[in-house]
């Protein structure tokens, strides 16, 4: 049915568009009720809980990318509870080269990977 104007068809773009270079991605991780109550007392000082994940995460990936013996494999299981992180662009895209470079299974295990590591100090737990 085109509606009340038969003239006026609404065209797509075929090709596409390209995305926005601020546009976020969001992420979502499962936690544990420990690692809940850390990313809780990380985030006090923040506007909200998203925000709070996303930074230690993108801290994380940073840390990563300059001492990567500090963020070794860990145990993924789904929890279900989860949390979420909005990182920009072009950090997904980083985390998204890490999970082919570290032959992750996804890169909601590769964001559990990150965050965890980093709150543990890169001890594994």
């Amino acid at each position: 049915m085109l509606g009340l104007n038969s003239q006026f068809v609404p065209q797509r773009n075929p090709a596409g568009r390209k995305e926005r270079s601020d546009k976020l991605k969001d992420i979502k991780f499962p936690i544990t009720p420990e690692l809940r109550r850390q990313l809780r007392r990380h985030s006090e000082d923040a506007k909200n809980q998203t925000v709070a994940n996303t930074k230690i995460l993108i801290e994380a990936l940073q840390l990563m990318q300059h001492s990567p013996e500090r963020f070794p494999v860990l145990d993924y299981q789904d929890t279900g509870i989860y949390m979420h992180a909005k990182p920009p662009l072009h950090y997904h895209e980083q985390i998204r080269q890490l999970v082919i470079d570290h032959d992750e299974r996804s890169i909601r295990s590769m964001t559990h990977r990150l965050i965890m590591n980093y709150l543990n100090g890169g001890t594994g737990k």
